[in-house]
């Protein structure tokens, strides 16, 4: 679960606002033809703040299992 990652921490789940967003996405080192990397982000944090199981993510985020992929990958990379 990722909503337990913010409550331990003390932290709420952060939203992507324009200016948010433009300090982020150097950080995200990512590119694709079919995607854009804000909205796999605000997807994420929709699962982390709704506490939706993945499969259950509203299909205009992208695929659940290409952000599931992309949080284990920015994950594990520190991001």
């Amino acid at each position: 679960m990722l909503s337990p990652r913010f409550s331990e921490r003390e932290r709420e789940v952060p939203l992507i606002t324009d200016e948010g967003w433009e300090k982020v996405a150097p950080l995200v080192g990512w590119k694709s033809r079919n995607l854009d990397p804000r909205t796999v982000m605000v997807g994420i944090l929709y699962k982390v703040r709704s506490d939706t199981p993945w499969k259950n993510i509203p299909s205009i985020f992208g695929s659940a299992a290409t952000l599931q992929t992309y949080w284990t990958r920015w994950r594990n990379s520190g991001f």
